[in-house]
């Protein structure tokens, strides 16, 4: 029985010591029987936890001694090499000497030691290459950045153009990106705390495919999900968590950083045309505001102009009796001589000042004409 990446185990079991005592005495029961050989792969940074083990079941066995340890670790230039020639052995691709022994060097960097995760991903995209079956022509795909970026970055893309169109594509990147942290490790985190990382990365993200982008992303093999019954999700290795760093990191900051500034573009836009229409709205108000003030003065004088001749005519007949003295007689007398109903609408204060000016004609005309006995 192999429980690989059993370090995964202590993250999820935290704060259940329970759920932790019983598969230690699972795991006891299953070495007490002769025909069950337990296998544990773990990184090596958490073989102290193994410890807990021993006090909490009793075990009858000393799980760090040597003889019970075995390191498995990168592989040596040579390892490798060998490992791709056994591998393609009796294939029908076959790869040019050179081109192995280049590619492993790459791999291999200054320490000479081969990442397995890393080789199956770059060999892989290797093999699909139908126009890369030489050295010279693998040494071509860098251009100075290095051709087994170029691989791995083609894997990367391969994986999340399988989640679907842009939109689950771009989600899928962001996914893998809140997975890792500065120090390029992979981190533990729920289908909460992921959709909630990438919203706040990218806040017009919509979370609608997260669980098939998941779901996706797992079955392609970068990620695996632990835990029960809550899900936790991880990155199958370290090494790619360095790789999502490189390769997202850059371009979704500038690409995040470009929409935000058109976002503010945009909204800053939005508010101009904003102030512009209540500018606009204003000044149109204003202009029919005035057109109506000026409407209604014309309308005014001309009102006044009429009464007063209509007026004026009252004294040319030389009757006396006619002449009025108030504001009231001067409606009564329009009225009169206009007939009903009145086609001409009257305001009070246009009587009031036709009955001022009447006045002040009358006493005029009195001192200018006192033979009319006005």
């Amino acid at each position: 029985m192999i429980l690989d990446q059993f370090e995964g185990f202590f993250f999820v079991s935290e704060d259940d010591p329970e759920g932790r005592r019983d598969l230690y005495q699972f795991l006891k029961r299953c070495l007490d029987q002769e025909f069950i050989c337990v296998i544990l792969s773990l990184r090596e940074d958490y073989l102290q936890y193994v410890l807990e083990w021993d006090r909490v079941a009793g075990i009858k066995i000393d799980v760090l001694s040597r003889s019970c340890r075995v390191y498995i670790g990168d592989l040596s230039l040579e390892e490798a090499v060998d490992l791709v020639d056994r591998l393609t052995q009796g294939s029908r691709i076959q790869l040019d000497p050179n081109l192995v022994q280049a590619l492993v060097q790459d791999l291999g960097g200054s320490l000479e030691r081969v990442r397995p995760v890393q080789l199956q991903m770059v060999g892989a995209q290797l093999l699909r290459d139908p126009e890369i079956r030489s050295a010279d022509r693998y040494g071509q795909l860098g251009q100075g950045s290095g051709a087994q970026s170029v691989l791995e970055a083609r894997y990367l893309a391969e994986v999340t153009d399988r989640c679907g169109e842009e939109f689950e594509q771009r989600m899928a990147k962001l996914v893998l990106y809140v997975l890792t942290d500065e120090r390029n490790t992979r981190l533990l985190k729920t289908q909460a705390e992921i959709g909630k990382e990438v919203k706040d990365l990218d806040p017009r993200t919509r979370l609608e495919s997260l669980s098939q982008v998941l779901e996706i992303l797992e079955d392609s093999g970068v990620m695996i999900r632990v835990g029960s019954p809550e899900i936790w999700y991880q990155l199958v290795h370290d090494f790619l968590a360095k790789c999502v760093r490189r390769e997202y990191r850059q371009s979704l900051i500038v690409e995040l950083q470009e929409r935000r500034e058109k976002e503010q573009q945009r909204q800053k836009w939005l508010r101009t045309f904003e102030r512009g229409v209540v500018a606009a709205s204003v000044i149109a108000s204003l202009f029919l505001a005035g057109v109506a003030v000026r409407e209604r003065q014309r309308a005014e004088r001309r009102e006044i102009g009429a009464l007063g001749v209509l007026a004026s005519g009252l004294f040319d007949d030389g009757d006396q009796s006619l002449i009025p003295q108030t504001s009231e007689t001067i409606h009564l007398t329009i009225h009169k001589q206009m007939g009903d109903p009145l086609t001409l609408q009257l305001r009070s204060d246009n009587v009031q000042q036709i009955a001022r000016k009447l006045d002040d004609s009358i006493a005029l005309a009195r001192m200018i004409s006192p033979s009319r006995h006005l």
